[in-house]
């Protein structure tokens, strides 16, 4: 909610907390690390563009964040074998 707000400190916070998974996902979910760092990057730049309907009544931001990495890795190439998230 915050960062939907513009709060750039929040941003940085979501970054810090939630960074470590985002690329754990990425760099599973694709071929190279220059794959995994473009994923990444698309994937903080859809938390920051859909943060503005993040709804805390709803889910968790945890899960709001898994939900959008989901999304936007289903499409990514895997590396040969490897099939989880």
């Amino acid at each position: 909610q915050r960062i939907g707000a513009g709060d750039r400190a929040a941003a940085d916070e979501c970054t810090q907390v939630h960074g470590h998974l985002i690329w754990d996902w990425s760099r599973k979910s694709t071929a190279s690390t220059q794959e995994a760092e473009t994923a990444a990057r698309d994937i903080f730049t859809d938390i920051l563009d859909s943060a503005k309907v993040f709804d805390s009544m709803n889910r968790s931001e945890t899960t709001f964040i898994k939900q959008i990495c989901i999304r936007r890795l289903m499409g990514s190439t895997r590396p040969a074998g490897d099939n989880t998230i």
